[in-house]
């Protein structure tokens, strides 16, 4: 959980000097299925002010769905080039 607040603390300072950005918030991976969810909508709302367009969880992973690597996910965006959507 520590490391989940740290996650968010750091995303949320980063959002904050951003500009013109649209993010998806996927539902986090949990024991249980509600938790990830809420957890994850909490967030989406939380950054509803700080960027153009939130995403949140339950449209997120219809638009961009999680790619499973290792023990975790990438981001299929992240292998585009700067400004590139």
């Amino acid at each position: 959980m520590r490391l989940l607040r740290t996650l968010v603390v750091a995303l949320l300072l980063g959002v904050g000097g951003a500009s013109a950005q649209t993010v998806l918030v996927h539902p986090f991976d949990s024991e249980g299925t509600l938790l990830g969810s809420v957890v994850a909508d909490r967030i989406a709302e939380g950054l509803e002010g700080r960027v153009d367009l939130v995403v949140p969880p339950a449209a997120a992973p219809s638009l961009v769905p999680p790619t499973p690597y290792g023990d975790g996910f990438v981001n299929p965006l992240a292998v585009l080039e700067t400004g590139g959507v």
